[in-house]
């Protein structure tokens, strides 16, 4: 769905199946960009081999940047077939040399690159879709759950602008302890407890993947996973919004209230899209639970431009087992996406096992979606 906020088409969101066209697009004028891209072809990860990219990616220098060297590795980039960044992610090291491979860890740079092409994006988006949106399914005063596989921060900025009683603390389906409303140093950034509010929003966010706004205690900083169980502290504006994370620091640490300088080292809490997501924390399991909750008590859903990639078949089997454990099958579900084939709209049938008469299909876009159900035009 977040592909669907685009305002234009100067500030592009990534998806994760064209992560490397749209970091391209910024790595024109971005440093952290153009490393994490120039890492990723010297590591050898890319499927189909550019002897051309790989020649200037080892002749970028970040302390002398060429202008001319950049437009042409930017363009070598363009011209090569689409890969997901969860293939690039997935493989090994090919044809790397040991220092490129100490050097340019891809876990770290993939949360390097997907935070800093976020917060160059910001709020520059089309946010009023959601606001609309939430606004909407408000009028029905029963709880909400929203699932979100995404990484970046659009619903949860939305969601904190529409949703009165919505607070960091509560609102994520699990209890955040603390928040910093700057980026965290190596010197640690103070935290700031929860102050008193009462805890009943009707709407929670789950997110699954984690988010580009959580920062999570790091036990292995290199590892795919690094993170161990401890207190999340979230990153929050002067006002306690979501805000995306711009620290380019390798050590960021977090200063607990009452703790020791300098802090627990932490890191973006966000599982880098491998094939086999990690569950193990704490967090993430009783993200999974609620999620499982909300699939067996609610009386419809809707998919916002879920494409059901394989590396989701953990998601599309933890949904379909919880709506094979309901007392009877979902009202409707409504689904909205863009440009589908018939067999996808019948996965989903499938997944939440209901008839597809009970499917509706929304097939051009949220913002077609929208403008019908809103009133704005007739609806069909």
């Amino acid at each position: 769905m977040s592909k669907s906020l685009q305002r234009e088409q100067g500030m592009p969101v990534p998806l994760l199946t064209d992560f490397v066209k749209v970091a391209a697009h910024y790595a024109a004028a971005d440093d952290v960009s153009l490393l994490t891209l120039t890492g990723l072809v010297r590591l050898g990860r890319f499927r189909w081999k550019s002897s051309e990219a790989l020649e200037l990616a080892r002749a970028f220098d970040p302390q002398n940047r060429d202008e001319r060297l950049v437009r042409a590795f930017v363009d070598a980039l363009r011209r090569l077939p689409a890969e997901s960044i969860e293939d690039l992610l997935a493989r090994e090291d090919v044809g790397a040399e040991f220092y490129e491979s100490a050097l340019f860890d891809a876990p770290i740079r993939f949360r390097y690159a997907i935070s800093r092409i976020f917060s160059l994006l910001g709020w520059n988006v089309r946010l009023d879709l959601l606001h609309t949106f939430l606004s909407d399914i408000m009028r029905n005063e029963a709880q909400h759950t929203v699932v979100s596989f995404n990484y970046d921060l659009f619903l949860d900025r939305a969601i904190s602008e529409s949703v009165k009683d919505w607070h960091w603390h509560c609102g994520y389906g699990f209890d955040v302890p603390y928040a910093v409303t700057a980026d965290p140093t190596d010197h640690g950034v103070d935290a700031q407890s929860v102050a008193a509010h009462v805890c009943q929003s009707s709407v929670r966010l789950l997110k699954p993947h984690g988010s580009l706004n959580w920062l999570l205690p790091v036990h292995q900083p290199s590892a795919a996973m690094p993170f161990c169980d401890g207190p999340t502290t979230v990153r929050v504006d002067s006002v306690g919004r979501p805000e995306y994370v711009n620290t380019l620091e390798l050590w960021p640490r977090v200063a607990y209230p009452n703790g020791n300088w300098p802090g627990q080292q932490v890191g973006l809490g966000i599982v880098a899209p491998l094939r086999r997501k990690e569950t193990a924390l704490k967090i993430l399991k009783d993200t999974r639970a609620e999620e499982f909750t909300a699939v067996l008590e609610a009386d419809e859903a809707f998919v916002l431009g879920w494409s059901i990639p394989e590396t989701d078949d953990d998601q599309r089997s933890l949904i379909r087992y919880a709506a094979s454990m309901r007392a009877k099958p979902l009202d409707r579900v409504v689904v909205v996406n863009l440009n589908q084939p018939p067999d996808y709209f019948e996965r989903i049938a499938e997944t939440f096992i209901v008839n597809l008469s009970s499917v509706q299909i929304w097939n051009d876009g949220f913002a077609d979606y929208m403008r019908a159900h809103t009133g704005e035009e007739k609806m069909p």
